[in-house]
């Protein structure tokens, strides 16, 4: 798979839910350097509400994902948005989930490095299942109790 088509996985299974996403881009990590700061999506439906179902079972999915990273969906009570993201670069600190310098100190540049490859190699297999939502009882209804 290249490398632009797993960059753009995870939103492509999201998108496939069935839900519009409003976000600010839809890139995991840098084309030109993968290492410029750690791999994540923020992204929000347009038109549901934070508190909709839709994001816990999306959240559950994630959770229970078994690849080289745990990997979570968190968010912030001053946000809308979501981020999806692998755990080791989901400190609560505000900003440093793809801040390269403070993670890069956190666990030394290699090691850095080695967990945004590993993070990389996740990204289809998390997709894939991701894109399994798109088949759950409960996901249509839910959507056009919220349009």
């Amino acid at each position: 798979m290249k490398n632009s088509e797993t960059n753009r996985m995870l939103y492509i299974s999201l998108n496939s839910i069935g839900y519009e996403i409003e976000t600010s881009r839809i890139n995991m990590y840098s084309i030109e350097n993968r290492y410029s700061y750690s791999p994540f999506l923020r992204f929000r439906f347009k038109k549901i509400e934070k508190n909709d179902s839709i994001y816990s079972k999306i959240k559950l999915v994630i959770n229970s994902f078994e690849g080289n990273l745990k990997w979570d969906m968190i968010t912030h009570e001053n946000t809308s948005n979501f981020i999806i993201i692998p755990k080791v670069f989901s400190d609560v600190n505000n900003l440093s989930y793809n801040n390269r310098d403070y993670y890069s100190k956190k666990y030394t540049k290699e090691k850095f490095e080695e967990l945004v490859d590993l993070s990389i190699n996740d990204i289809n297999e998390l997709s894939i299942k991701i894109f399994s939502l798109q088949k759950l009882d409960g996901i249509t209804s839910s959507k056009s109790s919220n349009e």
